[in-house]
C-alpha cells in the first residue's frame, strides 16, 4: 500500500473518531453508521463515473434517444443513486436542516431503487446525539471529512478503506472485535491453501464477510479468463448478528460482489441446506462458546441439536448432557457442508486440537474418515487485542482414497510473523507464500517442488502415530523444535559478557563467592575467576543459564567427548547413543496446587502463590517443600515459571518440589528454557490456562542421574547465594 493511501486511511479514521468523542453511542453502535457513510461515498463516486460514461456514449447516438433509467446503471454493476441521495447534495444542505433525517431518507431511496441492497443500509442517523443540532453538526463534519476520498481513486481503494475501518473498529473493541473481523493475512493464508478457483463458498460464521472478499481476490489473481468474478464463485453465509450481517453485505457490495447471507443462528438453522453442497468452507467461528453462561442460562440447547445431520459424528456432550463448548459443533458444520471434493480452512482454538472425552471421539471419527489434511500452529498477537495463539485446520474431502488419506501435515508457523506494533503481528505475502509452498509440496501440486520434513517447521505424520497420541492434532506432539536458540553464543563469549562487580559484601556472601570461584575454577580453569564478587542475582542467574545451556543444550558436559553421538530427530542434531527423549510426565511428577482465596486463607507468614509472579497473600501453613518451582496455571500470566527457596502454599499453579525430586533447580531451568513452548500451550480464550497435563507433554532428553548430580554440585554455591539475595525479594516474611 502506498504512503499516500495509508495517510488517507489514517486521516479518515481520525475524522471518524470525532463521532466517538462527541456521541453518546457505544463503539459497537458507531461502526455501522460510519461504514454506511463510506458506502454512500463509494456508491456516489461509482454512479457519477458511470453517468459520465453513459452520457458520453449517448452523445454518439443519432435519432431519438431512450430516457435514462436505473437499469442503465445496474447493467454496469453500479447502484443507481437518486438526486436527493447524492453525496454532494447531502454535504451542501442548508444550515439548520436535519441532516440525520436526510441521510436516512437517502439510504431508503437507494434501497428502493436497488433491490439487492434492501435491508442492508443503516438508517439510524438521527440518534448519534440526543441534540438535533449537534447530531447534524457531527454528520456534516463526517461528510466533509469523508469527501477527502478523491473521485478519481483507482483500483479497490474503497475496499481497502472499508477493510481498514473494519480492522480499527475490531481493534478498538478488543477481543470481541475478532468475532466480526479476521485479520487479512490470516484469511489470505486460508484462501491460498484451499484454492477456491471456482465453486460455491460457505461461511456459517461470516462476520464482516472478509473470507468472501479474499476468495474473490484469489480468483481475480489467478483466473485466466476475463469472466466476472461472480460467474466463478457463489457466496453463501450465515451471521447471527444483524448488524454484522448488514456490514458484511455492504462489504461485498463495495467490492463489487453479491451473495446470499442470512441472518440466522447457525447452531439451530441451516438456511442453505448445507450438507454436501459446497466446494469450499472458510470460517473464523467464535472460540470456546460455552453451552451455558456464567449465570447457568442455556446458550446452546442440546435438545434442539438432536437429529441434526450436520452433527453426524455426535454431539460433544458432558456427563451432565451439556455442551462444554461449541468448537466441535462448528468443526462438524464445516465438514458436513463439503461435497466429495470439497476443501475447508478455518481458525480454531488450540484447545480443540487435543480436547478429550466426546470431542476426542468426534476427532477420531474425522481422522478415520480421512479428510483431515493440514494443521498449522499460529503464534500470538495475530488477532485484534488477543495475545493467544491459535490453530488453522484444513479439510480436503478429495484426498480420501489417495495416498494422503492416512496422513496429516503439521506446520509450525509460530516463529513466522512481521511485527506491526507492540501488540500486533501479521504475515507478509512472502511469508504466506513460504507456508503455502510447504502445503503444495505435500499435495504434490504443480510448481510446489518436492516435499521434505523440516526439523522444527513441518512434518507429515502417519495415522498410526496419531492414534498413539490419542488422536491429538496438536502440532507440538509431532514437530520437535530445535533446543538451541539462534542467539546462544559460545561459552567464552557468554562468560566474558557477564558484568561482574567487586563491591564489598557481607561475610556470608563473600564466603559463598569464594566457594563459587573454587568450583568454577575446577570446571573451567581457562577463565580467571580470582578476586571476583558475584554481586547481584541477575549475574548469578545469567551464569547458571550459560552453564546449563552448555551442558544440556550443547551437550558439552565433562567427558561428553568420549560418548558416541548419533543423529536424532529429537530437537538435538545428535545425542549420545542409547539416550532417549521422553515426555516430562514420564520423568517427573508435576503436582497441581490447591486453590485458596484471600478470604479463606488463615493469618500467617507463608506466601500463597496464585499467579506464579509472587505472593498474592499469606496463609498459616504450606503445601509444598522447599525449594519449589511453580508454573502459573491461569490468567494473563498462565505458563509463567518461577522458583521459590522456601515452603509456600501453591494455589493456582502447577509445581515441582523436593518431595518428588532432589533436582528441583535443574527442572526449574528446563521449564524456564521452555517458556516460549509453555506459552504456546495456553488453552482457553477469556481465561487462558496451562495445567500439569499440558506440561507433562513437554519433551526432555532423559539425562543420566550422575550428570545432573554433577551439574547441581557445580551450581550449588550459586543457588545458595541466589537464595540469600532473593530472600526478601520473594516476600518470605510479610513483615520484612
Amino acid at each position: 500500500m502506498s504512503t499516500n493511501r495509508k495517510q488517507l486511511h489514517e486521516r479518515l479514521w481520525a475524522a471518524a473518531e470525532q463521532l466517538r468523542a462527541n456521541s453518546s453511542l457505544k463503539l459497537n453502535e458507531m461502526s455501522e453508521p460510519i461504514l454506511g457513510l463510506i458506502f454512500l461515498k463509494f456508491a456516489d463516486v461509482k454512479f457519477r463515473r458511470a453517468k459520465a460514461e453513459i452520457e458520453k456514449e449517448r452523445e454518439k447516438l443519432t435519432g431519438r434517444k431512450p430516457p435514462l433509467t436505473p437499469d442503465h446503471y445496474k447493467q454496469r454493476g453500479v447502484p443507481f443513486i437518486p438526486d436527493e441521495a447524492g453525496y454532494e447534495h447531502l454535504m451542501n444542505m442548508p444550515e439548520g436542516e436535519n441532516i440525520g433525517k436526510a441521510i436516512n431518507d437517502a439510504m431508503k431511496a437507494i434501497e428502493q431503487e436497488n433491490r439487492e441492497l434492501a435491508g442492508i443500509l443503516p438508517q439510524d442517523y438521527t440518534t448519534l446525539s440526543n441534540k438535533p443540532a449537534e447530531n447534524s453538526r457531527i454528520l456534516l463534519t463526517l461528510l466533509k471529512n469523508f469527501n477527502q476520498i478523491p473521485d478519481d481513486i483507482e483500483g479497490d481503494a474503497f475496499g481497502e478503506i472499508y477493510e481498514y475501518f473494519l480492522g480499527e473498529f475490531a481493534r478498538a473493541e478488543g477481543q470481541k472485535g475478532g468475532e466480526f473481523f479476521t485479520p487479512p493475512s490470516i484469511v489470505k493464508l486460508l484462501v491460498e491453501i484451499i484454492e477456491p478457483y471456482h465453486g460455491k463458498i460457505f461461511d456459517p460464521a461470516c462476520g464482516s464477510g472478509g473470507m468472501f472478499v479474499q476468495s474473490a481476490n484469489f480468483v481475480a489473481r489467478h483466473q485466466k479468463s476475463k469472466r466476472p468474478i461472480m460467474e466463478e464463485v457463489g457466496i453463501y453465509g450465515q451471521e447471527k448478528g444483524a448488524n454484522n450481517m448488514r456490514i458484511a453485505k455492504m462489504n461485498l457490495a463495495i467490492h463489487g460482489l453479491s451473495g446470499k447471507i442470512e441472518n440466522e443462528n447457525s447452531f439451530y438453522v441451516d438456511a442453505h441446506k448445507s450438507i454436501g453442497q459446497f466446494d469450499f468452507v472458510l470460517a473464523n467461528p467464535p472460540f470456546n462458546v460455552k453451552g451455558k453462561d456464567k449465570n447457568k442460562q442455556i446458550v446452546i440447547d442440546p435438545a434442539r441439536l438432536q437429529g441434526d445431520r450436520r452433527f453426524n459424528y455426535g454431539l460433544p456432550l458432558t456427563g451432565k448432557k451439556e455442551i462444554p463448548n461449541a468448537n466441535y459443533l462448528w468443526i462438524q458444520m464445516f465438514a458436513s457442508a463439503l461435497n466429495d471434493k470439497g476443501r475447508a480452512g478455518f481458525v480454531m482454538a488450540n484447545s480443540a486440537s487435543d480436547a478429550g472425552n466426546k470431542e476426542m471421539e468426534i476427532r477420531q471419527k474425522m481422522l478415520t474418515a480421512g479428510f483431515v489434511d493440514v494443521i498449522i500452529s499460529v503464534g500470538p498477537k495475530m488477532f485484534m487485542n488477543a495475545a493467544l495463539s491459535c490453530t488453522l485446520w484444513f479439510f480436503d474431502k478429495g484426498k480420501v482414497g489417495t495416498e494422503r488419506k492416512n496422513k496429516v501435515l503439521f506446520i509450525n508457523a509460530q516463529d513466522i510473523f512481521t511485527k506491526i506494533d507492540r501488540s500486533r503481528y501479521e504475515w507478509t505475502d512472502k511469508q504466506i507464500e513460504e507456508i503455502t509452498r510447504i502445503v503444495r509440496q505435500y499435495r504434490n501440486e504443480d510448481g510446489g517442488g518436492e516435499y521434505k520434513d523440516i526439523k522444527g517447521r513441518c512434518r507429515v505424520v502417519e495415522m498410526k502415530e496419531i492414534i498413539e497420541n490419542e488422536y491429538s492434532l496438536n502440532p507440538f506432539e509431532y514437530i520437535q523444535f530445535p533446543n538451541l536458540s539462534k542467539n546462544i553464543l559460545p561459552i567464552e563469549t557468554e562468560l566474558n559478557g557477564i558484568n561482574i562487580s567487586s563491591t564489598e559484601q557481607t561475610k556470608i556472601i563473600l564466603k559463598l563467592n569464594q566457594e563459587i570461584v573454587t568450583t568454577l575454577t575446577s570446571y573451567y580453569p581457562q577463565f580467571n575467576w580470582k578476586n571476583i564478587i558475584f554481586s547481584t542475582p541477575e549475574i548469578l542467574e545469567k551464569l547458571i543459564q550459560v552453564i546449563y545451556v552448555e551442558w544440556f543444550y550443547k551437550l558439552k558436559f565433562p567427558k561428553s567427548d568420549k560418548l558416541e553421538m548419533i543423529d536424532s530427530d529429537s530437537g538435538y542434531e545428535k545425542i549420545p547413543k542409547g539416550w532417549v527423549v521422553k515426555k516430562l510426565g514420564e520423568v517427573i511428577k508435576i503436582k497441581k496446587g490447591k486453590n485458596i482465596t484471600e478470604e479463606t486463607a488463615q493469618s500467617g507468614s507463608v506466601p500463597v502463590v496464585a499467579g506464579g509472579l509472587g505472593p498474592a497473600y499469606f496463609h498459616n501453613k504450606a503445601n509444598t517443600n522447599s525449594p519449589v518451582v511453580t508454573v502459573s496455571a491461569s490468567g494473563a500470566n498462565a505458563g509463567f515459571t518461577k522458583i521459590y527457596f522456601q515452603k509456600i502454599w501453591a494455589s493456582d499453579c502447577s509445581y515441582i518440589d523436593s518431595s518428588v525430586t532432589k533436582h528441583v533447580y535443574f527442572y526449574y531451568l528446563f521449564l524456564k528454557n521452555k517458556q516460549d513452548e509453555i506459552s504456546r500451550m495456553q488453552r482457553g480464550s477469556a481465561q487462558p490456562h496451562v495445567y500439569p497435563k499440558h506440561l507433562m507433554k513437554l519433551k526432555i532428553l532423559d539425562f543420566p542421574e550422575q550428570i545432573i548430580d554433577q551439574f547441581e554440585n557445580l551450581i550449588q554455591p550459586m543457588v545458595l547465594l541466589l537464595t540469600e539475595y532473593n530472600r526478601k525479594e520473594q516476600g518470605f516474611n510479610k513483615d520484612d
